[in-house]
């Protein structure tokens, strides 16, 4: 019993759709949501304490800086908006921040538009058990306010 032409089509489109999505999709590890959430300090508290960092975890302090420049140029290949946010990560801290991103949004806190670094991150010689949140005004490329904690 054979496909039919529509189910075949179906699936060829299925497929295509699929092999698109994977060549867009970011670093393993990493994530880029274009239209996040709207935090206030309350719920970014709790996403930075649910924050999901199991890959990063495991980058050795020595690697940290090679893989945070990994994920920016992942972040300049996403969209415009988001090499923005890369370029100014690159100029204003030091390429040898032992801190990985893990996941960047961008969205609201408080009521205004601002993006979302959710970061790994630890001292030079240790291991990157801390997390950190960056909220940055799209604007002028200011901190508006951060938030670390250590990680589970």
């Amino acid at each position: 019993m054979g496909v039919g032409r529509r189910a075949r089509q179906t699936l060829i489109a299925a497929l295509a759709s699929l092999l698109l999505i994977t060549a867009c999709s970011a670093a393993p590890g990493f994530t880029y949501i274009p239209d996040g959430a709207a935090y206030t300090d309350e719920t970014l508290n709790a996403a930075l304490a649910t924050l999901d960092a199991s890959e990063a975890r495991g980058i050795q302090p020595d690697q940290a800086a090679d893989v945070r420049q990994d994920r920016l140029a992942e972040l300049r290949r996403i969209s415009d908006d988001a090499a923005k946010l890369a370029d100014l990560l690159t100029r204003e801290f030091p390429a040898e921040t032992a801190a990985v991103p893990v996941s960047v949004e961008r969205g609201r806190y408080a009521g205004v538009d601002a993006w979302f670094v959710f970061e790994v991150w630890g001292e030079k010689d240790g291991q990157l058990v801390n997390g950190r949140v960056l909220v940055i005004d799209p604007a002028s490329g200011d901190i508006v306010t951060s938030q670390s904690a250590a990680l589970n």
